[in-house]
């Protein structure tokens, strides 16, 4: 049996204005969320997306 984790997106997610023109993005890890929904949108699931931006965990996607 696995425990459940919560984790909070709000602090996961930020808007630095000047950085990225101001589109949110994931702290600390310069990758935008646009980025994130295309590989998505594109037929990705989560753990593929962390295989292709390594730097993720799986929880920031």
């Amino acid at each position: 049996m696995t425990a459940a984790i919560s984790i909070d997106i709000g602090t996961l997610v930020t808007r630095t204005p000047g950085l990225h023109g101001g589109c949110p993005h994931i702290v600390g890890k310069g990758v935008t969320v646009r980025r994130i929904v295309t590989w998505y949108k594109r037929g990705l699931n989560a753990e593929e997306i962390c295989d292709r931006i390594g730097h993720l965990t799986l929880a920031e996607v």
